[in-house]
């Protein structure tokens, strides 16, 4: 069950948990303001005790835009569930990305993705 809230006085971080980087907080800042506040769809992992479990760095940019947390708790989950979790979570890196955007018709990407390939070159000796 998805709950809501703005008081993020609420919340809590979970010992053991990855720390909090500004830097990314600015990022997800810039594209909540972009894109709005996507957290009904993502929402924010909590324990019982309201310990950020999944979503702190989500948390911290929404606090910051003063918007509406959404968020779930997961019973009887603690720092074990979250590294489990996180061992098996990949980030799109930027050849998953340029994929997407080549298979929904942006055709440089494609370009690029073969040129890569052609040449085998890392990603910023292409880019650049």
């Amino acid at each position: 069950m998805l709950n809501t809230t703005k008081d993020y006085d609420a919340f809590g971080l979970l010992d053991g948990n990855r720390k909090v980087s500004r830097s990314h907080v600015r990022e997800l800042k810039r594209l909540i303001t972009s894109n709005g506040n996507l957290s009904d769809k993502f929402p924010i992992k909590v324990n019982a005790e309201m310990q950020i479990l999944d979503g702190q760095h989500r948390f911290e940019a929404l606090k910051d835009l003063g918007l509406e947390i959404v968020y779930e708790v997961i019973e009887g989950a603690n720092i074990n569930t979250v590294r489990a979790i996180n061992l098996g979570n990949r980030n799109w890196d930027w050849k998953d990305m340029a994929i997407s955007y080549h298979e929904l018709g942006n055709e440089e990407y494609g370009w690029f993705l073969n040129y890569v390939a052609e040449y085998d070159l890392p990603f910023l000796v292409a880019l650049a």
